[in-house]
């Protein structure tokens, strides 16, 4: 939780971690946002995992390549996301997406970020903040294990 919390209140608006802690299924573990409200929505979807399926995270995760989305619109995000989490995205007026993979943790998945209460689109400057935060991550892991 402290990943997706960190990254909901840097780089982003709303963050879901997701991994394959069993190498098949890629389950939503952690999801925050920095508006009180959107984080009480996607707490709520949390409880049900599947409920925060979308193809930004199946992307990064299946290829190890980040996704920067600098503009998308509804319609986009519906191609990209049938779940609830697509119809929160929506409603929220997402604008902005970037994922990113998990690799730096050891772990089979990816992180997805978006922004709709900040105005300005993602960069590969913030791209490139969230992959070394993961690197970061990692390597605090492996000195505390």
């Amino acid at each position: 939780m402290r990943v997706a919390r960190s990254l909901a209140s840097a780089p982003g608006d709303g963050c879901i971690v997701r991994a394959r802690p069993d190498g098949t299924v890629l389950r939503a573990s952690a999801a925050a946002h920095r508006v009180q409200k959107a984080d009480n929505h996607l707490r709520l979807l949390l409880q049900t995992p599947a409920l925060l399926a979308d193809a930004f995270s199946v992307k990064a995760s299946q290829t190890s390549d980040p996704v920067l989305l600098t503009r998308i619109d509804a319609e986009y995000i519906r191609l990209w996301t049938s779940s609830p989490l697509g119809t929160f995205l929506v409603a929220s007026g997402a604008h902005s997406v970037t994922a990113a993979p998990l690799f730096p943790l050891a772990l089979r998945g990816a992180v997805t970020l978006w922004r709709d209460a900040t105005d300005v689109p993602y960069t590969e400057d913030d791209l490139m903040y969230v992959e070394e935060f993961l690197r970061r991550a990692a390597a605090a892991v492996r000195g505390h294990a």
